[in-house]
């Protein structure tokens, strides 16, 4: 099989499971009533079941087409689902636009490349801390982070290597290596930080502030940023696509377990309520007996399926909530993608 001829099996294979598969098993949930339960309960899950199998299939035969066509396709998957969303939410509490988070991505990227940033301490902004820092921070250590002095290949101005020994910042974590990261262009680099603020700054205008600075020695560190910054915005917006049509899928499931639990639990209630005639209606006191276990059974068994309810509710609470964050960073990184014509 080709690559081109895969991709159009994958395709028509998405259209099917999106469709045919999905439509089938959710027939039984628009059709089943309280007595009906048991039908869906068998048909039903079968049909879910087929649709789950199928599309397991679509999803493994697109990622084997993508590792062939990009080898590095799941350490990116790992570092834009860990990693970059990260960057992003704490970006956009310093009030930085999506556009800005990228270009902190692709410095990030130029930085320490797509490897987990833990193999290096969390030094993911590769920040290297002056000497005075150094002591400064011996003399009153920080929770959290801390320096180690690490050998780095500095470029020397007539284009040379040179390896040097130079205290570097490392982190117990990502969020603190990050905000530490802002904490320091408000501090040392803020024509930097300006750009980040500024509606027209660029990852240029950005990487040549932190040059001018001496944040880094390479001569091509501006060209390097800019460059992974087109490859970040490229990337990154296929990631939120795939992630957000994940988040409709998991929408979706949670939208079906609730209509299912919904008919649950008004079963259970119809269950009781006739136990409880039963009861009214029973003047044996040996059977009236027999019916009070059975009525504080369906009540436990009652309580259980509306706990089941209410978990069930907050999972579909939580997965739209997060679903609305993605349309909408997609939404923002389509018109980004769009104005650099990627």
């Amino acid at each position: 099989m080709t690559l081109s001829t895969g991709i159009s099996a994958v395709l028509a294979l998405q259209r099917f499971a999106g469709n045919a598969a999905v439509a089938e098993a959710l027939q039984p949930v628009r059709r089943c009533g309280g007595s009906e339960l048991a039908e869906y309960s068998g048909r039903g899950l079968l049909a879910l079941q087929r649709a789950a199998r199928t599309q397991a299939a679509v999803q493994a035969l697109s990622a084997q087409l993508q590792r062939q066509t990009d080898p590095l396709a799941d350490k990116k998957r790992a570092y834009y689902d860990r990693v970059a969303m990260l960057i992003v939410e704490l970006s956009q509490r310093e009030g930085m636009s999506l556009e800005k988070a990228m270009i902190l991505i692709a410095q990030a990227q130029v930085e320490q490349g797509l490897d987990d940033p833990a193999k290096n301490n969390n030094r993911l902004f590769n920040a290297q801390a002056t000497w005075a820092e150094e002591k400064a921070l011996k003399a009153a250590p920080q929770r959290g982070m801390r320096t180690e002095r690490i050998p780095s290949p500095e470029q020397q101005p007539d284009g040379s290597m040179r390896t040097k020994v130079s205290p570097f910042f490392v982190y117990d974590s990502l969020e603190e290596s990050i905000n530490h990261h802002f904490r320091r262009l408000a501090q040392r680099y803020r024509e930097a930080l300006k750009v980040l603020h500024d509606p027209k700054g660029t990852a240029a205008a950005y990487a040549r502030a932190l040059k001018r600075r001496g944040y880094a020695t390479a001569h091509n560190y501006v060209s390097a940023v800019t460059t992974q910054h087109g490859i970040v915005v490229r990337d990154f917006t296929g990631f939120l696509h795939a992630r957000r049509d994940l988040e409709r899928q998991n929408v979706a499931k949670g939208q079906t377990a609730l209509g299912v639990q919904w008919r649950a639990v008004r079963r259970q209630w119809d269950i009781l309520n006739d136990l409880k005639r039963q009861r009214a209606g029973s003047p044996d006191p040996a059977a009236a007996t027999a019916v009070d276990l059975r009525i504080r059974d369906a009540e436990r068994k009652l309580a259980e399926q509306e706990a089941t309810l209410k978990e069930i509710e907050q999972y579909l609470k939580n997965r739209e909530t997060q679903l609305n964050k993605l349309e909408s960073l997609v939404g923002q990184a389509d018109a980004i993608a769009a104005s650099m014509k990627l």
